[in-house]
């Protein structure tokens, strides 16, 4: 499971790049796009709730912190129905550069103006990446 004290801090570093199966392929590439947080098992649920629920709050902290929505799931514990976030719910790349670090949205604005100059110099070459296009939510 991920804690919200692994979420990017705006500390100027550089954002991890997630592992092989975490990666956006073609299809995940898409906006918005849902983070996975990782899952307790229905044991560890079992044995120690209190561990889980502690986990839960920390995100739904952080998620309402950053104005950032979870996703959630309905997990049986104890006979009772618990809803545990499951995901983490980027709206767009402004959003992301946003939650990464001070720096990341000027690199993602940077990033479009070169993007620019380069469709400007070379007409004939194809259209910018999705990261460079501005959200039609974006409101930066």
């Amino acid at each position: 499971m991920t804690s919200p004290a692994a979420a990017p801090a705006d500390d100027g570093a550089s954002p991890t790049t997630p592992a092989p199966s975490e990666q956006p392929g073609p299809r995940a590439a898409s906006w918005p796009h849902d983070f996975p947080l990782g899952q307790p098992t229905s044991a560890n649920l079992a044995k120690d709730f209190a561990t889980a629920a502690t986990w839960a709050a920390g995100w739904r902290a952080w998620s309402a912190a950053h104005d950032t929505p979870l996703r959630t799931r309905t997990r049986r514990v104890h006979n009772t129905d618990q809803e545990l976030p499951t995901h983490l719910v980027v709206a767009d790349p402004d959003h992301g550069a946003r939650l990464c670090a001070r720096h990341w949205p000027q690199r993602l604005e940077r990033a479009r103006r070169r993007a620019t100059l380069l469709a400007e110099r070379f007409p004939h070459l194809a259209e910018a990446g999705s990261l460079t296009r501005r959200s039609p939510r974006s409101t930066s």
